[in-house]
């Protein structure tokens, strides 16, 4: 009864020292491009910086409300920007990857299309 204890505790002392692992990689700061950089933006802290191109040049729009789900080095990140869904996957904050890193634009009528990002960590 006591080793059964033992490693119950062992796997939740672990379990919680992933999720921990995973959340601090986040508090890094990525920026990511889509190709020629028709979409960019920054992630730091939870927070989301849109970088839009106007007639002015750039300007910067900001994202807070957004559902967050971590897994082991990466994770996704959902929010509405503009009337649309983006979801923002980053599979190894460590290891970016453009075959595993995307985002991806839903409209109110469904219409989705998926781009490759290329991210950096600053």
């Amino acid at each position: 009864m006591n080793t059964l204890r033992t490693v119950f505790f062992t796997m939740l002392t672990l379990s919680f020292m992933q999720v921990i692992q995973a959340r601090a990689a986040v508090h890094t700061k990525l920026e990511c491009h889509t190709p020629r950089m028709k979409k960019s933006f920054v992630i730091l802290n939870n927070k989301i910086s849109f970088l839009e191109e106007t007639d002015n040049g750039r300007m910067v729009a900001s994202a807070n409300a957004m559902r967050t789900n971590y897994k082991k080095n990466g994770f996704t990140k959902v929010l509405n920007y503009w009337g649309q869904r983006h979801e923002i996957h980053i599979g190894d904050v460590d290891k970016l990857s453009e075959l595993n890193d995307y985002l991806t634009i839903r409209t109110n009528k469904g219409h989705e299309i998926t781009y490759p990002l290329t991210c950096y960590q600053r």
